[in-house]
C-alpha cells in the first residue's frame, strides 16, 4: 500500500490508502475460526482439520471493503482454500467481463 499510494488516483482510492495506512488501519483484521457458527474465535491451539479464515476489512467514506481467506489446516502445514479469487480492482472487473460474457 505504501508503494502504491502515491500513484492512485481516484479520491476514494487516496483515502483507503490513508484510512490503512493509518494507526488504526489493519485494526480491524483478524484470524478466526469457521465451522458452524458464521465467524467463531480462533482456537487455542490449531490442529489439523480445522479451517481458519483471515479476514481483512476496513471503512473509507462509509463505504466498506472485505476480503477473507479461507486456509486449512493440514498435518504438514496449510493449505489455502480460497486460491485464485481476484483481488485488485484489475482482477475483479476482468472477472466480472468474462462473467458478463458467459451470461450472454
Amino acid at each position: 500500500m505504501r508503494r502504491l499510494a502515491p500513484s492512485l488516483k481516484t479520491s476514494q482510492g487516496k483515502r483507503a490508502a490513508e484510512v490503512l495506512l493509518g494507526p488504526k488501519g489493519t485494526e480491524p483484521w483478524e484470524l478466526h475460526g469457521v465451522g458452524l457458527d458464521d465467524a467463531e474465535g480462533l482456537p487455542e491451539v490449531m490442529r489439523a482439520g480445522m479451517v481458519v479464515a483471515y479476514e481483512l476489512m476496513f471503512a473509507a467514506d462509509g463505504d466498506g471493503f472485505y476480503l477473507e481467506d479461507m486456509i486449512a489446516v493440514k498435518n504438514d502445514g496449510y493449505e489455502v482454500v480460497t486460491p485464485g479469487l481476484p483481488y485488485t480492482a484489475r482482477e475483479i472487473e476482468a472477472a466480472m467481463t468474462r462473467a458478463a460474457r458467459g451470461s450472454r
